[in-house]
């Protein structure tokens, strides 16, 4: 049976952060566990200070959008691990903006409304679904729940997402990577390592701001005369758009400040006018803007269940025939599977340490087998558990694993026991300060060879 690598299984999509700003008030939502010392606090913890005097942001900033139940969301600190509150539980008639550790309570829930005086671009109201009232600034920076059936001055807020979908960006005709190297600087590289990651992040106008994975905050960005080249401020030169290409190989990824098309020869990065690129010519040096967008973790998932938080790992197969798959509480390489997609639609799930395929017999034992038959073949569905089942495609049985890790197949999709969550493996890289640690201890480009393998 043969097995091709499948484009995309499912998407290396981040956790969701965003920055949430007032722009009438020219303040920036921001949380705080202790006492703050800039900006109004209201005891609860929430503080809002200027973009003047956070002009860095920090993780105090960062919120992520959670989804809850009826279409609302809670809004969570991830500095403090809490929830934007509007009241108190214990005070049905307090209406203080605060924060929660109960993510399940009516005060913490809060219904995103695109904004209808503002033309779109990201602009919300978050109203209170508890109290129908829409959450404000004033002047003064304080956070108040405003009852006006108008939208009125404090009242919009800005989301700003930090996080996004993580791609390798490779030309389809030169077999080379777009990458942020360890100096910050734009260039093709033929390797699939952590500094050739890079996360598209949506700008609510329908384009998108392409950053480093590794330097977070070195976004793409072109001039008008075709340099390519990072920055570390959005703004309209680093917003992009990204299409299908028109012979549906690939896509192009156009400027939208200047109009110009992202290309490489396969030495050099540069932009040029979308019409006369070479469109997929595998025998031309000429540079060509058809890219491949490759999730990050190349469909290599760690796959741990809901009920035991337990991961499946593979061991070697020292026998002709199957083997016992296992489960352990570490994510190493015998954790890691790769999703491949078999002819007829379905997946196979096969080991990267140990290249044995994960399957299940008419009995229900799970095995693991050198080759892929009909056993081994799934199919994935979404659990309403906040994951996905695993169904044999053959047996129509279920992959379940129970609170003590033993692993089986089992006919019915009953609770957490058959919920698994496929957590993306990505490749190694380097955080910011471990990159300015090395630079600036005074080494050259070139020692990176020696410092990171990985590169």
């Amino acid at each position: 049976m043969k097995t091709k690598a499948s484009p995309i299984v499912a998407p290396c999509i981040e956790s969701t952060r965003c920055l949430l700003t007032c722009p009438s008030r020219d303040v920036r939502l921001t949380s705080c566990c202790a006492s703050a010392k800039k900006g109004k606090s209201d005891g609860g913890g929430v503080v809002v200070s200027t973009t003047s005097t956070a002009k860095r942001q920090s993780c105090n900033d960062e919120w992520s959008i959670v989804p809850a139940d009826g279409g609302l969301v809670v809004l969570h600190s991830l500095k403090c691990n809490k929830y934007l509150s509007c009241g108190d539980a214990d005070d049905d008639s307090s209406t203080t903006i605060t924060l929660s550790d109960d993510a399940n309570s009516d005060f913490a829930k809060w219904r995103v409304e695109a904004s209808t005086e503002n033309g779109g671009g990201g602009i919300h109201l978050l109203s209170a679904a508890r109290e129908q009232s829409k959450l404000a600034c004033n002047e003064d920076g304080d956070l108040y729940l405003s009852q006006s059936i108008y939208e009125c001055m404090g009242e919009t807020w800005k989301i700003e997402f930090l996080s996004g979908e993580l791609l390798y960006v490779s030309s389809v005709q030169h077999d080379v990577r777009l990458r942020c190297d360890p100096t910050g600087i734009l260039d093709p590289s033929q390797n699939w390592k952590g500094w050739e990651v890079f996360r598209f992040i949506e700008a609510g106008d329908g384009s998108v701001y392409i950053s480093s994975w590794t330097h977070y905050n070195h976004y793409l960005s072109s001039s008008a005369d075709g340099r390519v080249f990072a920055t570390k401020k959005r703004g309209v030169d680093t917003k992009w758009t990204v299409t299908k290409a028109e012979n549906g190989k690939g896509v192009v990824i156009v400027s939208q400040a200047h109009g110009r098309a992202l290309a490489t020869n396969g030495n050099r990065l540069l932009t040029a006018d979308p019409v006369t690129l070479v469109d997929n010519n595998e025998d031309s040096e000429e540079p060509s803007g058809i890219w491949d967008l490759v999730p990050a973790n190349r469909n290599i998932f760690y796959i741990s269940s809901a009920s035991s938080n337990k991961y499946i790992g593979s061991i070697p197969c020292k026998r002709s025939g199957p083997s016992d798959a296992v489960t352990t509480s570490k994510r190493r390489a015998w954790e890691q599977w790769t999703f491949q997609e078999a002819d007829d639609g379905a997946m196979t799930l096969c080991s990267t340490a140990h290249q044995l395929y994960l399957g299940v017999d008419k009995l229900g034992k799970i095995t693991l087998s050198e080759a892929p038959g009909l056993n081994e073949l799934w199919t994935i569905e979404e659990s309403p558990h906040g994951g996905v089942f695993i169904v044999s495609d053959e047996h129509r049985s279920v992959l379940s694993c129970d609170t003590g890790g033993k692993l089986m197949a089992v006919t019915d999709k009953s609770d957490l026991k058959e919920t698994f969550r496929l957590e993306p493996c990505m490749p190694p890289s380097r955080s910011g300060p471990m990159i300015a640690g090395i630079v600036g201890g005074g080494l050259a480009t070139a020692a990176f060879a020696c410092a990171a393998p990985f590169m």
